[in-house]
C-alpha cells in the first residue's frame, strides 16, 4: 500500500509542470501505483495529434509508456488490461503502438481482450509501427490458444476495399489496373500476411485457409472493373503470376494473397491429408479462375487424395487450351495420366491427336491478317498436335509415340506449352520459331531461305515475326561480315527481318567489327526508297512491324553508330552513298502536326522518338563526321563553314522555315543540336538564330520548343553567351509561364542553373551591363531561387582543391547580397525557401568556416529551418570545437523550427557532441543548458544525462 501523504505529494509535484509530470512517469518503476493513478483520473487523456497546416505532430504519452514497462509484470496484468480497455479512443499512433506493446507483453488470454481495440486502430489515418506489431500479436494469440481472437484480428487488419477509380468507369471497359485498398501499404500488408499464414493455419486449421481464400476473392473483386466481372470468371492474375508455385511479387496484394492461400492450404493438407476434400469444397464456392488453378496445383502435390478430382478435370482435356489454367493443368496431366482409367486416357490421347478445329485456325489467321492456305492450316494443326502429344512424352502408347516422332522429325522439337510465358513488356515476350542454338547451326543460305518461307501461325502466344527478328538481330551481330556481304538478299523480305538485320549490324559496329558497307548502304537506300506505309498491313510490338517506319529508325541508329567516335566509323568514301540514304529520311512524314495535338505532347520527346526528328539530328552528325575527316582542321572552330557540305545546309534551312516545317518537334532539334551547329558553321548559326529562336508573339511556341531543348541538352557555354543574351533575357521574362514538366527538369530550373554557372565563371555579375542576374532575381519566385541555391550547393560539393578562389568569392558575395535583400524585404515569406537552400552551401564544406557558420546563423535567425538539415547538424558537430557557441545556437534554432520532430533522427549523437562541447565553454554554457531542457520537454529524455556535465 502507498501512503496517502506520498500520493498527495506526488500529485502536487506532477501538477507543477510538464517536466515534473514527465519525470514522474518516466522514473516510476512500481506497479503499486496503477490503481491509485487510475482512481485519480490518469490514463484518460491521451494526447491528440497536433495539426499545423499540412504537418502532423504525434506526442509521446508518458502514462502509456509507464503502462508498457509494468505490463511485463504478472501481478499487474489484470489491472493493466482493465486500464487499457478504458483508455478513450485517439488518433495518436504513438499511443496505439504503446498499447500494442502492452498486448504483446500480456498473457494471451488477457491480450485477446484487446483485439477489438486493435481492430479499430488499423483504421487510423496515422500508423507508425502498428503493422509489425499486429503481425506479432496475431502470432502471440495463435500460439497461446487464442486462435479465434487471432483470426478476428487478422481478418480486420487485412480487410480490403475497392479502388476509388473503379467507380469512375463502372459502366465501361478500363485499361487501368485497379488496386485493392488496404489499411496498410502493400509492403506492410505482405509482412502481416507472411507472419500470419503459418501461425493461423496451425491454430485454426481450415478456418485460416478460408480467411486467405476470402481475402484473395476480395482482392480479385476489387482489381477488376464491373464490365469485366460480367464477362466470365477470368481474373488475369496468371499474366503476372503465370505459375502457382512461383514466389510472390514484392508489392502486389492479389499476387501475395494467392501465394498465402496456396501456402495455407498446403500446410493444412500436409498436416492432415483428409483436409484436401474440405479445401476443394471451399475452392469450388469461389468464382474466379485462380481458385481453379489452386485446386489443380493441390491435386498435383497430393496425388493420392486428389486422384478422383484430377480424373474428373480431364474429362474435358480442353482445359489445357485455357491460358490461365494451362500451366497447372499440363503439370497435373503429366503427373496423373498413368493413374487414370483406360477410358479417360484414350479420350485424352484422341483429343491430342485430333488437333485444333480447322475453322478456328482459319478465323485466327483472318483475325491476325495472315494468308489463309490449306498448307498453313495444316502446319498450325500439326504443330499443335506435336506440342500436345509431347506433354505425355515417355508415357505415350503406340501408335501415338510414333506420331510424335514423325511430327518432331518434320517440324523440329516440340514446344513445352506448360512453360509460363516470360513477361518482358506488355504481357508476354515474343516467341521465336528457332532457338539461338538452332540458328547458330544454320548457314546463311538456310537462314535466308527460312525467312523467305516461314509463316507465323498466330498471335503473341505462338512464334511471331518479331520473335524471329530478335534472334536474327543476335545472329547478325555475331556474324556481321557474312550477313553484310549478303545484304541485297534481304530486299523483299518482311520489314521486321530487314529492321533486325540493321539492328544486328549496329551492335557489331559499336563493337568495332569491320564490314563491307557498300551492299549494306545499297539495302538501306532501297528501304528509304519504299513508301513508309504498306497498304493493308497491320502489326504491333510482339507480332510484326506495321510498316517500314521502324526499319527506317533502325537505319538511323546504324548511321549514328557509324558517325560516332566509339565505334568503327564509316570511311569517308561512303559519303555519297550515305547521303542518298539519309536525305529521304530527313523528309519522312512522321511526325505531323496531328501527332502534336495530344495534351501530353512534349516537342523534345517526340523529336527523339520520331523518324524525321532523329534523321535531322543524324544530318548534323553527318556534318560533324565530314568535318572531322578533314585534313588538316582549322584550329579555330569559329572558322568552320558549310562551304564543302552544302547538302547539310540545304536540309537545315529547309526545315527551319515554318511554312515548310510547321512542327514544334523538329524545331526542338535545332535547340538540342545548337552547339554542334555552332561548330559546323558559326556564321550560319549567327545569321539564323532569330529563325531558330523567334521572339515574336506569333511564334512563341517555336521559341519554347527550341529553347527548352537547348537548356536541357547542353551545359552553359560562355562562348555562345554573347549571341544568346536576347534569348536568355526572353526566357527570364517568361519565368512561370511555361506549363507542365516538358523535360526531365523544368525549363525554369534549367535556366536558373545556366545563370548560376555563368555567374561563378564570371561571365555575368550582379552589376554587369547585361543585367541578367538582376532580372532573374526580380522575376523568379522563391521556389525557383531555392532551386538555384540547391544547384550551386550540390555543384560545388564536387569541386576539387584545384578550383581557383575566384568562383567562391563571387558566390560568397552573391549570398550576402541575397541575405541582405531578405532582411530588407517587407515580408520574409517570399525568401524562406531560398534562404533555407543555404544548407546545401554549408554542408559542401567549400567556404571559409567562419563565414559559413556566420551565414548559417544569420539564415536560422530568420527562418529557424534549413535544407539538408541532418547533414547540417553533422557539419556543426565537426565545427563544434572552433565555434561552440555558434554551433549550439544554430542547433537550438533548428530545434525550434523542427515542428515535425524528425530533425534528430539519425544525428542524436552529433547533437549530443555539440551540446557537450558547449556545456564546457563558459560563453556557450547557458545556451546549451536551455537546449537540453527543451529537448527533454520534447521527449528526448536521454539528453538529461548531459545536465550532469554543467557542474
Amino acid at each position: 500500500m502507498i501512503k496517502e501523504e506520498t500520493i498527495m505529494r506526488a500529485l502536487k509535484e506532477i501538477k507543477k509542470g510538464f517536466a515534473q509530470y514527465e519525470y514522474f512517469f518516466t522514473q516510476l518503476d512500481s506497479s503499486a501505483w496503477l490503481e491509485t493513478l487510475a482512481q485519480h483520473g490518469f490514463f484518460q487523456n491521451p494526447p491528440s495529434p497536433i495539426r499545423d497546416g499540412d504537418r502532423i505532430s504525434l506526442a509521446i504519452w508518458p502514462e502509456s509508456r509507464y503502462l508498457v514497462r509494468m505490463s511485463a509484470r504478472p501481478e499487474a496484468q489484470e489491472v493493466i488490461v482493465r486500464i487499457a480497455l478504458a483508455i478513450p479512443k485517439t488518433e495518436n499512433s504513438r499511443v496505439h503502438d504503446d498499447l500494442m506493446e502492452i498486448a504483446l507483453a500480456l498473457q494471451p488470454a488477457y491480450s485477446a481482450k484487446m483485439v477489438s481495440q486493435a481492430s479499430e486502430w488499423v483504421q487510423s489515418p496515422f500508423k507508425l509501427l502498428l503493422a509489425e506489431k499486429i503481425a506479432r500479436l496475431i502470432g502471440h494469440l495463435a500460439n497461446g490458444d487464442e486462435g479465434s481472437a487471432a483470426l478476428v484480428l487478422a481478418r480486420t487488419s487485412l480487410q480490403l476495399g475497392p479502388d476509388p477509380r473503379a467507380s469512375e468507369s463502372a459502366d465501361k471497359m478500363s485499361i487501368v489496373r485497379y488496386e485493392p485498398r488496404a489499411h496498410f501499404d502493400s509492403f506492410w500488408y505482405q509482412r502481416i500476411v507472411e507472419k500470419a499464414v503459418p501461425e493461423l493455419t496451425r491454430a485454426v486449421g481450415l478456418e485460416g485457409v478460408g480467411l486467405f481464400l476470402d481475402l484473395l476473392n476480395d482482392a480479385i473483386e476489387y482489381s477488376i472493373g464491373q464490365v469485366e466481372k460480367e464477362n466470365g470468371d477470368e481474373d488475369y492474375i496468371y499474366i503476372r503470376h503465370p505459375a502457382i508455385e512461383q514466389g510472390k511479387s514484392r508489392d502486389d496484394i492479389p499476387d501475395g494473397l494467392l501465394c498465402a492461400a496456396r501456402d495455407a492450404a498446403c500446410q493444412l493438407i500436409a498436416s492432415d491429408s483428409t483436409q484436401l476434400s474440405a479445401v476443394m469444397d471451399l475452392l469450388k464456392k469461389k468464382r474466379w479462375v485462380s481458385f481453379r488453378r489452386l485446386g489443380l496445383h493441390l491435386c498435383r502435390l497430393f496425388p493420392e487424395q486428389g486422384r478422383t478430382v484430377s480424373e474428373e478435370v480431364f474429362q474435358t482435356p480442353e482445359i489445357t487450351d485455357q491460358p490461365s489454367l494451362r500451366h497447372e493443368a499440363v503439370l497435373l496431366l503429366k503427373h496423373s495420366f498413368s493413374d487414370f482409367k483406360p477410358a479417360t486416357q484414350q479420350k485424352i490421347l484422341e483429343w491430342m491427336n485430333r488437333g485444333p478445329n480447322e475453322d478456328s485456325i482459319r478465323q485466327w489467321l483472318e483475325f491476325v491478317g495472315q494468308p489463309i492456305t490449306s498448307e498453313t492450316v495444316k502446319t498450325i494443326s500439326d504443330r499443335r498436335r506435336r506440342d500436345l502429344l509431347a506433354i505425355l512424352e515417355g508415357q505415350l502408347p503406340e501408335p501415338y509415340r510414333q506420331t510424335l516422332e514423325e511430327l518432331v522429325a518434320l517440324m523440329g522439337p516440340a514446344g513445352r506449352i506448360e512453360e509460363p510465358n516470360k513477361a518482358k513488356f506488355g504481357a508476354f515476350a515474343p516467341q521465336s520459331p528457332k532457338s539461338p542454338s538452332e540458328l547458330a547451326e544454320m548457314n546463311l543460305d538456310g537462314v535466308i531461305s527460312f525467312l523467305e518461307t516461314w509463316q507465323p501461325s498466330g498471335g503473341m502466344l505462338e512464334p511471331t515475326a518479331e520473335g524471329m527478328g530478335r534472334e536474327l538481330t543476335s545472329l547478325v551481330a555475331q556474324r556481321p561480315v557474312e550477313f553484310a556481304e549478303a545484304a541485297s538478299r534481304f530486299k523483299g523480305l518482311d520489314p521486321t527481318y530487314v529492321r533486325s538485320f540493321f539492328l544486328g549490324l549496329t551492335v557489331a559496329t559499336k563493337q568495332r567489327l569491320v564490314v563491307d558497307w557498300t551492299p549494306v548502304l545499297d539495302l538501306a537506300g532501297w528501304v528509304t526508297s519504299q513508301p513508309r506505309e504498306i497498304p493493308g498491313r497491320t502489326g504491333d510490338l510482339v507480332i510484326k512491324d506495321p510498316d517500314w517506319g521502324w526499319t527506317r529508325d533502325a537505319i538511323i541508329d546504324l548511321l549514328n553508330a557509324g558517325f560516332g567516335e566509339d565505334a568503327v566509323r564509316f570511311p569517308i568514301d561512303t559519303r555519297s552513298s550515305i547521303w542518298q540514304v539519309l536525305r529521304p529520311l530527313a523528309d519522312d512524314p512522321f511526325p505531323t502536326v496531328e501527332n502534336e495535338k495530344d495534351e501530353n505532347f512534349d516537342p523534345a520527346l517526340l523529336s527523339i522518338n520520331s523518324t524525321r526528328g532523329r534523321a535531322l539530328t543524324a544530318v548534323v552528325q553527318y556534318g560533324i563526321w565530314i568535318q572531322q575527316n578533314k585534313e588538316p582542321q582549322p584550329e579555330n572552330w569559329q572558322s568552320h563553314s558549310f562551304s564543302d557540305m552544302p547538302e547539310v545546309r540545304g536540309v537545315l534551312e529547309q526545315h527551319l522555315h515554318v511554312g515548310t516545317e510547321p512542327t514544334l518537334s523538329i524545331r526542338s532539334v535545332y535547340g538540342r543540336c545548337l552547339q554542334w551547329l555552332a561548330r559546323l558553321d558559326w556564321q550560319w548559326l549567327q545569321a539564323n538564330l532569330t529563325a531558330i529562336f523567334p521572339l515574336d508573339n506569333e511564334h512563341s511556341q517555336y521559341f519554347r520548343a527550341a529553347w527548352d531543348s537547348f537548356l536541357s541538352a547542353w551545359l552553359p557555354s560562355t562562348a555562345l553567351l554573347p549571341v544568346l543574351l536576347p534569348y536568355y533575357r526572353a526566357a527570364i521574362s517568361s519565368i512561370g509561364n511555361v506549363s507542365g514538366m516538358r523535360t526531365p527538369a523544368h525549363p525554369d530550373d534549367l535556366l536558373a542553373e545556366h545563370l548560376m554557372t555563368f555567374y561563378w565563371y564570371g561571365a555575368i555579375s550582379a552589376d554587369s551591363g547585361d543585367r541578367l542576374l538582376k532580372e532573374f532575381y526580380d522575376n523568379a519566385p522563391d521556389q525557383l531561387r531555392a532551386q538555384a541555391m540547391w544547384f550551386v550547393g550540390t555543384s560545388i560539393s564536387g569541386w576539387d582543391e584545384k578550383t581557383p578562389e575566384e568562383p567562391f568569392l563571387r558566390l560568397q558575395a552573391l549570398f550576402e547580397n541575397r541575405l541582405q535583400s531578405a532582411k530588407q524585404a517587407s515580408s520574409l515569406e517570399n525568401f524562406c525557401n531560398e534562404l533555407m537552400g543555404y544548407g546545401w552551401w554549408f554542408t559542401s564544406g567549400k567556404f571559409p568556416e567562419k563565414w559559413a557558420v556566420e551565414m548559417l546563423l544569420a539564415v536560422l535567425r530568420l527562418t529557424n529551418r534549413v535544407a539538408n538539415d541532418m547533414k547540417v547538424v553533422q557539419k556543426l558537430a565537426e565545427l563544434r570545437s572552433k565555434y561552440p557557441e555558434e554551433c549550439v545556437i544554430c542547433l537550438t534554432l533548428m530545434v525550434h523550427g523542427d515542428v515535425d520532430r524528425w530533425l534528430l533522427v539519425g544525428v542524436e549523437q552529433q547533437a549530443e557532441d555539440i551540446i557537450a562541447y558547449a556545456l564546457a565553454d563558459p560563453k556557450a554554457r547557458d545556451s546549451a543548458i536551455g537546449l537540453v531542457e527543451e529537448l527533454i520537454a520534447r521527449g528526448h529524455y536521454h539528453f538529461r544525462r548531459l545536465l550532469s556535465l554543467k557542474n
